[in-house]
């Protein structure tokens, strides 16, 4: 029952998280953010470490958010503006709410561009459209 390595891993994505959750409550307190779900992140970190805990992980399940990424300085082009430094990464929001190419899912509430790409579901995300199915399948 007791794997010190997965301990490991996860104490770093709880670290993280909590980076990115503090930006996401600095927004809510200024009234610039209702739900976590109108934001899309970006984690920009060198620790290798970190960015392998985050293999083979949904980061924005993780976050509650409608996205997210985990990009390394080193390889990819940071924009300083929107930067957030936490104790332990750099966060950068996006905001979807009001940009015209998100929708909102009417199933997660997640923000995403392929809300309607499925016909039998319009209201819904690809993700939420082939679930539906699944669910209408087995009933």
């Amino acid at each position: 029952w007791k794997n010190d390595a997965l301990a490991a891993k996860w104490e770093k994505v709880r670290r993280v998280r909590s980076d990115v959750t503090g930006k996401l409550e600095l927004e809510r307190a200024a009234k610039k953010l209702g739900s976590s779900l109108e934001m899309s992140v970006r984690v920009w970190t060198q620790d290798p470490e970190i960015l392998r805990a985050f293999d083979n992980a949904d980061a924005a399940e993780i976050f509650i958010t409608s996205g997210a990424e985990l990009k390394d300085p080193t390889t990819d082009t940071v924009s300083a503006s929107s930067l957030h430094k936490g104790e332990y990464v750099l966060v950068e929001l996006e905001f979807l709410k009001d940009n015209p190419k998100y929708k909102k899912c009417a199933r997660s509430w997640r923000y995403t561009m392929d809300v309607g790409s499925d016909p039998a579901y319009p209201d819904l995300s690809a993700r939420d459209a082939a679930a539906m199915r699944e669910i209408d399948a087995n009933a």
